[in-house]
């Protein structure tokens, strides 16, 4: 796997997330190429990766929000080519940019059930079920659209600066900790109380 320092314009990570590329949209490029090649970069490549990132985030949200309608026939069969492709992707020397693919054929499709009338409110929690599984490997969708989960990180958002103010360092970094595993990233800078 590649081990060396990873460099778009001569900008390591770290500065690349400093001129407002997220980690996430860093991993899709990241992704985006197979481990065995080189992992050349650019700005605009990575700007490429945020308009993907965005187009499964749309496609995520779009289903979030899918109400009463018509079952999808062919749901269990798009179900079954999603997870099917990103195993064979997976199992295919890691592959990565063959799962990418299918997940953009994958939305092709959704959006196209969708714009068809062609999906209900169970068919759109049990695409974004079978998402979420995906997701546990490759972290790059975001299913913050779901209110319970955003109402949680305020809360511990909210908790971890409580600790922070007063000095119980612990318990902040337990919070962090918390909001990695959620991935959510928190970058601490310098405070009256730190």
């Amino acid at each position: 796997i590649h081990a060396d320092r990873v460099l778009a314009d001569g900008l390591d990570l770290a500065e690349l997330q400093g001129r407002g590329f997220s980690g996430r949209e860093t991993r899709f490029w990241l992704m985006s190429t197979h481990y065995r090649r080189p992992a050349a970069g650019s700005v605009e490549r990575l700007a490429d990766a945020r308009r993907s990132v965005q187009r499964l985030d749309r496609c995520i949200q779009t289903l979030l929000r899918v109400g009463p309608g018509r079952p999808c026939p062919e749901l269990d069969q798009l179900i079954y080519d999603i997870r099917q492709g990103v195993c064979r992707g997976m199992d295919d020397d890691l592959d990565l940019p063959s799962v990418i693919a299918v997940l953009f054929q994958a939305v092709k499709r959704i959006n196209a059930f969708i714009a068809q009338g062609l999906m209900d409110a169970r068919g759109a929690g049990r695409l974004v079920a079978a998402l979420k599984e995906i997701d546990a490997v490759l972290g790059i969708f975001d299913f913050s659209g779901m209110p319970a989960l955003d109402a949680e990180i305020q809360e511990l958002l909210e908790a971890r600066e409580k600790a922070r103010a007063e000095r119980q360092w612990d318990l902040a970094d337990r919070i962090r900790d918390e909001l990695r595993a959620r991935r959510v990233t928190v970058q601490d800078q310098k405070t009256q109380h730190s």
